[in-house]
């Protein structure tokens, strides 16, 4: 039972249709709840925004700007890891 009441999150025909605030169509596309995926991965904000924004691009009618938002994420992402590579190989 998925924290909606329903049997999965991923039988996104029975109750996502209609609900534009809590299930919008570009979320759920192939029937994957993107919010459920992220939690599922255990991702944290800026990889969860990635996702999300990759997941939609095709779907909400703005490709570009959606992959040009999930690429700062990405860029955000880089960065850490660079200044934590960085870090290591100085200890």
């Amino acid at each position: 039972m998925c924290e909606h009441g329903y049997p999965s999150c991923f039988e996104t025909k029975r109750h996502y249709h209609a609900d534009l605030i809590n299930y919008p169509s570009h979320y759920t596309k192939g029937g994957v709840d993107t919010y459920a995926f992220i939690k599922a991965k255990g991702l944290d904000y800026a990889e969860g925004n990635i996702v999300k924004y990759v997941v939609r691009s095709r779907h909400k009618g703005k490709q570009l700007e959606d992959l040009q938002k999930a690429k700062w994420y990405l860029e955000q992402i880089i960065k850490e890891a660079e200044k934590e590579a960085e870090v290591e190989k100085n200890d």
